[in-house]
């Protein structure tokens, strides 16, 4: 899906598992925004090897800059809030990369 979703995602993880298991391509999840850190795991323990993820980030750090206005803190130029936000993806990312076990970590699966 792409986008946030108005309603938690259904995963039919049975059929990923299935076609995991005959096909020969990496298979992609293209949009996991909405999905709880347990349903990522279950989805890559089934067979996602690459996860699309941007809506909900991008979503977050919109909100995290408006917060930060919103308590009155003024940023001096405009590049504070690119700042602010800058800092706030590289903290969401690095939580979805080891989230999604690939911190310090590079394979390539063959099959």
């Amino acid at each position: 899906m792409h986008g946030i979703c108005k309603q938690a995602p259904k995963l039919n993880l049975e059929l990923v598992r299935e076609i995991n298991s005959i096909s020969k391509v990496p298979l992609v999840m293209h949009g996991a925004s909405g999905l709880s850190d347990g349903d990522i795991r279950a989805s890559i323990a089934a067979g996602i090897t690459k996860i699309n993820y941007y809506s909900d980030i991008a979503y977050s750090t919109a909100k995290r800059i408006q917060e930060k206005l919103n308590q009155n803190e003024k940023p001096s130029y405009y590049h504070d809030i690119i700042t602010w936000g800058l800092n706030y993806m590289i903290e969401q990312i690095c939580s979805k990369i080891r989230l999604f076990g690939s911190n310090n970590r590079i394979e390539i699966k063959e099959k």
